[in-house]
């Protein structure tokens, strides 16, 4: 791993001084090939020739809450399939299990939803994620849990999962930040299993597929139809 930090490449020990929790997450994988960069406190990384990649917060939610001026959140796919459709169910116990670069997770912050948790258990999305809240104040509110989803002992409301999956064409893997998640993460081949325990984990479930791609689950008991994805929900009474 080479790391530079404002421009001056570092070790890994005066990265650590700088940055505890992120260096903390990082340790056991500092053999990974990976160029990590600290740019004003703010991480990025890039990992097999692409990148630089970074989780602008600020400017993805601006870009949310423009959309939000003209229609109301509760349009939204994503808010359709979590349940959210007043602004009492922004009080459900949601959990984003899948929170990779927070593309979803900050749709939701948008949305308003009160109560969110989120985990990630790849260690370079983690620290990516964890330097990203240490620089927002607009996610004092949202709970990170460093334990993989399928090993947490609570429950929530609603469950949210976007696995990794093979690419199905080209335009699938066509923008710089799933070209670095696929490189990085590659397909997460136990996704079926991670489901079903998720599922017992949760009121709902709401699983985030590819248009062309299977379904994880069988009996899902209703489908949230979308032009590039859809979100299959299934219900655990």
């Amino acid at each position: 791993m080479q790391i530079v930090i404002n421009g001056e490449t570092v070790s890994y020990k005066h990265f650590e001084s700088k940055f505890q929790k992120e260096s903390k997450i990082l340790a056991p994988f500092s053999h990974l090939e990976l160029l990590l960069e600290m740019n004003q406190g703010v991480m990025s990384v890039s990992y097999d020739g692409v990148g630089p990649i970074s989780i602008a917060v600020k400017q993805i939610l601006d870009k949310h809450k423009r959309t939000f001026y003209k229609r109301s959140p509760y349009q939204e796919n994503l808010a359709r399939a979590l349940g959210v459709k007043s602004d009492t169910d922004k009080d459900l116990r949601i959990l984003d299990a899948t929170a990779g670069l927070l593309s979803d997770t900050l749709m939701m912050v948008a949305i308003g939803l009160r109560n969110l948790s989120i985990s990630e258990r790849n260690p370079v999305l983690q620290a990516l994620i964890i330097n990203a809240i240490e620089n927002s104040d607009e996610l004092g509110a949202l709970r990170f849990l460093e334990s993989n989803a399928a090993s947490l002992e609570e429950d929530f409301d609603v469950i949210y999962f976007d696995p990794m999956y093979q690419a199905i064409n080209k335009k699938s893997a066509s923008k710089k930040e799933m070209v670095f998640m696929r490189n990085l993460i590659g397909a997460d081949e136990d996704a079926s299993t991670v489901a079903a325990i998720l599922k017992e984990k949760c009121h709902r479930l709401v699983i985030k597929r590819s248009q062309k791609a299977s379904p994880l689950l069988a009996g899902a008991s209703f489908t949230v139809e979308g032009k590039s994805t859809h979100y299959d929900i299934y219900f655990n009474n």
